[in-house]
């Protein structure tokens, strides 16, 4: 969102006057002289829940139960007092306070049974007494207090033109952040995204029939077959399901892995005949964009930093923990062969293991056998906290990503004020959004102190503008092959 206030506000459009950020239903009645309206299809497709107050199953001052104590009336008979259950807001004001997905009672207020773990109403059965008959029900309280439609409800009947960043978010209609994009209505539809299809051939299902409305250029292949061709939208689900069968050889495969069999029985020549009537690819290297984009190229350099050692001994442990494991199984694997069955060395189990071993070299503090009294600090760190200096001195900002919260969190600790008046953030999967715009406002701000950033590898991979970074740090690299096939 910053960055599309930044591009309107380099265009000469103001905010307020050319454009507004939608935050609320009657945002959508400011038309006078409103051009464009921003909005967050993240935000607006979330429903607004209210949640009950909470009750009190026994009494909050005497702790008197059942007998004693009335649930639905809030109200004591034996200290004589009703329970209003209080809580105080960011102003220091008296509330009361009200359930939460994160803050769920242990029992059910209304009929005092265990509550379901995550649940948000209550199922548990209870005898109750109906005109002299005992009767079993369900208790069906709810948390929920009111339930109202998310923002995206309330979006104009029709656009002149709709354009949808990060479009690949809406490849599963089901989403509620694809419904909230798919009933939206415009004469001209764009989509932007860098990562089309992500895994499979139907991520791009839902993006095609968005832009095209499933018309009849986008038949069905299987129903034309019969001649009688009808758009996928006619079929839901099962249009899906037959676009997967036609253009994806009736599997998950790569859009642009044409050398399998299954891609060439799964008509990728079709799809990308359909592909260049609606995609225009920019290259950074495209004469009409590269003088707006150029950004010098960077100096790539690789430090390979030998483990103290503290670090060495705990790595060399559990390397032999994983030796012992893998021997073990490729034992269990050769006995199952020469009995003529097929076992499977567990790749997850690998996995886990090889994220063991990258751990130990990045934040070896978080495993019980690391002996902190041997190692006080780490290679990593000793290293870091050097150039961070160098380039704090020179008054450059740096960018830090790591795949570990503790590692990330560790960091903030140690290069905060390293250079006193020149301070150092996180931002990873736990912070709120709300949050991580401020922090990074102030870092792309050059006269902020904020100089030294942190992120982790997953929430770094959204396109954030940072250009005020003059030096990348990439603490600990991904072995995930699918995030980095260079070091797969």
């Amino acid at each position: 969102m910053n960055d599309w206030v930044k591009e309107l506000n380099l265009l000469g459009f103001e905010e307020n006057k050319d454009f507004i950020i939608l935050k609320k239903p009657g945002d959508l009645k400011k038309t006078a002289g409103v051009r464009f309206h921003l909005v967050s299809y993240e935000k607006w497709s979330t429903d607004r829940v209210t949640f009950r107050k909470k009750k009190h199953t026994t009494c909050p001052d005497c702790h008197s139960g059942a007998g004693f104590f009335n649930r639905h009336r809030q109200y004591c008979i034996a200290c004589k007092r009703k329970a209003v259950p209080i809580m105080l807001d960011d102003d220091g004001k008296l509330l009361e306070a009200r359930w939460s997905e994160n803050d769920l009672p242990k029992h059910c207020p209304a009929c005092g049974g265990e509550w379901k773990k995550g649940a948000l109403s209550c199922d548990h059965e209870c005898t109750v007494l109906h005109n002299g008959i005992e009767e079993v029900r369900k208790c069906t309280y709810s948390l929920i207090e009111k339930r109202i439609p998310s923002l995206s409800h309330y979006y104009h009947k029709g656009y002149d033109a709709v354009a949808v960043d990060e479009a690949h978010y809406i490849k599963n209609a089901e989403s509620q952040r694809a419904k909230s994009i798919l009933r939206i209505k415009a004469r001209t539809r764009v989509l932007l995204t860098g990562t089309p299809a992500e895994n499979e051939v139907t991520d791009l299902y839902w993006l095609l029939g968005w832009l095209t409305g499933f018309s009849s250029r986008y038949d069905d292949p299987i129903e034309g077959f019969g001649g009688n061709p009808k758009p996928f939208a006619g079929y839901g689900k099962v249009g899906l399901e037959h676009f997967r069968a036609h253009y994806g050889g009736g599997s998950k495969r790569r859009v642009l892995d044409v050398d399998s069999v299954e891609a060439r029985v799964g008509h990728h020549e079709q799809l990308w005949q359909i592909l260049d009537t609606v995609m225009v690819r920019k290259k950074k290297t495209d004469d009409d964009v590269k003088d707006y984009i150029a950004v010098p190229e960077p100096k790539h350099i690789r430090y390979h930093l030998e483990l103290l050692p503290a670090e060495r001994e705990l790595y060399d442990l559990l390397v032999e923990r994983f030796r012992e494991w893998y021997e073990g199984e490729v034992t269990k694997k050769e006995a199952a062969e020469m009995r003529g069955e097929k076992y499977r060395i567990n790749t997850i189990e690998i996995c886990t293991w090889m994220d063991k071993l990258r751990k130990a070299a990045s934040c070896p503090w978080t495993f019980p056998e690391y002996d902190v009294l041997k190692g006080s600090t780490t290679a990593k760190l000793q290293y870091i906290e050097s150039k961070v200096k160098d380039f704090m001195r020179r008054g450059k900002k740096v960018l830090l990503f790591s795949g570990h919260k503790e590692t990330i969190e560790q960091l903030k600790l140690a290069l905060d004020e390293i250079i006193p008046g020149r301070f150092a953030e996180y931002i990873h999967g736990d912070v709120a959004m709300q949050y991580r715009w401020d922090v990074m406002k102030k870092f792309q701000d050059p006269d902020d102190p904020l100089s030294i950033l942190i992120m982790s590898h997953r929430t770094g991979a959204e396109s954030y503008t940072l250009t005020e970074a003059k030096g990348v740090f990439i603490v600990d690299l991904d072995f995930n092959g699918k995030v980095r096939p260079e070091v797969a």
